[in-house]
C-alpha cells in the first residue's frame, strides 16, 4: 500500500473514532474558481490539524503531512460518497487549505471573514 494509501487509511480510522466529536461549522469548498460547497457543514479533526467537512453533498478531506503542507480528497460526483478526487500541494493560510486548484476552509461559527 502506498504512503497515500495508509495516509487515508489512518486518517478514515481517527476520524471515526473522533466521529462521536463532530461539530457544526461554517464552511466552503471551491473548485477550479468555482464555489460547489458553502455554508454550515460537519467538521472533525484530527491532533494533528488534518480534518474532514461534511456538506448536503460534498465531503472533503485534508491530511496534514507537516506543518503548513497537506495534501486532500473531495467527493467530486454530488451525493455520491465514493468518487473522490485526490488533491496535493495544498497550503495553509488561516481557516483554508488551497492549491491552484482547490480550496477547502472550515471557521467556528461567526468567524467567516465578512466579504468584501
Amino acid at each position: 500500500m502506498s504512503r497515500r494509501g495508509l495516509a487515508l487509511c489512518a486518517t478514515a480510522l481517527m476520524l471515526c473514532v473522533s466521529l462521536a466529536e463532530a461539530r457544526p461549522v461554517d464552511c466552503q469548498l471551491d473548485v477550479g474558481g468555482k464555489t460547489v460547497m458553502r455554508g454550515r457543514c460537519e467538521y472533525d479533526a484530527g491532533s494533528d490539524g488534518s480534518f474532514r467537512i461534511e456538506g448536503k453533498t460534498h465531503i472533503a478531506h485534508v491530511n496534514v503531512e507537516k506543518p503548513g503542507v497537506a495534501w486532500g480528497d473531495w467527493s467530486a460526483k454530488p451525493d455520491n460518497r465514493s468518487s473522490y478526487q485526490e488533491v496535493s500541494d495544498l497550503r495553509r493560510s488561516g481557516a483554508c487549505w488551497s492549491n491552484a486548484t482547490v480550496k477547502v476552509c472550515a471557521w467556528g461559527a461567526g468567524q467567516r471573514p465578512k466579504s468584501k
